[in-house]
């Protein structure tokens, strides 16, 4: 995301994690971990790209200096950050996308999934989801109907997702449940969806291409939590497929209309099963679902994108922009 961004208003926005483009900078970003609540002295290095493009090099330890390697520099920074925000110092933002997103009390700008945060990310921007083959299928399998593919076995999940699984004809590609005889499978199924032959396959190089193949997939959140709309769903519906969704009971208020089978509004799997079946074999009652897609990404579903990662820099800068930055008053 390390970038110049033009913004609205004629506001321009420098995102980058070097102090040398950004020696006073108006805002800092904790993302990983909360602001402090002591007084701390930070020492970060960076590798410097001269397109401005940065990554840390955490194991790096040395004094201050700079070195050039093939119009590539090390620098090596130390940075004070006082327990309480003192006139003159950057912003501090927050940033948390878990489930259990909690202020920390020590940030002037909070960013999270939800509507009532500071400034809000969802999970709906391509940034999640960046180098991935996007080949999609124009012909979905009539025998085996869901894609699901899950690495992390929480138990809520594994059991939701088994009881319905075994109630329709499915692939599952991850650690958990698995029944395609093993991991990175997809490519054996679907050669087409390989995106560098040169390259080790990674599972979400080809993932919107796999689940393409499929009229459904099945997509349940970590946790049911309100406004916890996370890619698991959006890449369902990137891939032209049809969600069948477990997770945030507003799930309208973030997709687009009659594009999603909200699985929580059946009585039993076996219901919610032989609904996917019917609608599997009628033509017209499965089209439905994506008569959306010709509208374009429009009411809910537009903000929800406009409200995502893709957006930030800019809407980040904004808010810092309103309160200021720097020369805000404590």
């Amino acid at each position: 995301m390390d970038n110049l961004y033009s913004c609205r208003c004629g506001l321009s926005c420098l995102w980058t994690k070097s102090s040398v483009l950004a020696d006073k900078p108006d805002a800092l970003l904790f993302e990983t971990t909360t602001p402090p609540f002591q007084s701390v002295a930070s020492s970060v290095p960076y590798w410097l790209w001269p397109i401005s493009v940065s990554a840390s090099v955490i194991e790096l330890r040395s004094e201050n200096f700079c070195i050039s390697t093939s119009g590539h520099f090390l620098y090596y920074d130390r940075y004070v950050l006082h327990g309480q925000r003192r006139d003159g110092d950057p912003l501090r933002v927050y940033m948390d996308l878990e489930a259990g997103r909690k202020r920390s009390g020590y940030e002037d700008i909070f960013i999270s999934y939800h509507a009532k945060d500071d400034v809000q990310s969802t999970y709906a921007g391509a940034l999640f989801h960046n180098n991935r083959n996007y080949h999609l299928s124009s012909i979905k399998n009539n025998d085996t109907l869901v894609y699901w593919s899950s690495s992390r076995c929480l138990p809520q999940r594994n059991q939701l997702g088994k009881k319905l699984l075994s109630l329709l004809p499915h692939h599952s590609f991850g650690k958990c449940l698995n029944n395609v005889g093993g991991q990175d499978r997809a490519l054996s199924l679907y050669p087409e969806c390989v995106k560098d032959p040169n390259e080790a396959p990674k599972w979400w190089d080809h993932l919107h291409c796999a689940m393409s193949h499929y009229k459904f997939v099945l997509a349940i959140e970590n946790t049911m939590t309100d406004s916890y709309v996370t890619e698991k769903l959006f890449y369902a519906l990137d891939s032209g497929a049809v969600p069948i969704y477990f997770g945030a009971p507003n799930v309208w208020d973030f997709v687009p209309p009659h594009s999603i089978i909200d699985g929580t509004q059946f009585s039993s799997m076996e219901q919610l099963a032989s609904y996917i079946k019917s609608l599997a074999n009628d033509p017209v009652a499965y089209a439905e679902y994506h008569a959306w897609r010709r509208c374009g990404v429009l009411g809910n579903y537009g903000k929800t994108r406009a409200a995502s990662l893709d957006t930030l820099p800019c809407r980040l800068c904004e808010a810092v922009s309103r309160r200021n930055g720097r020369d805000a008053k404590t």
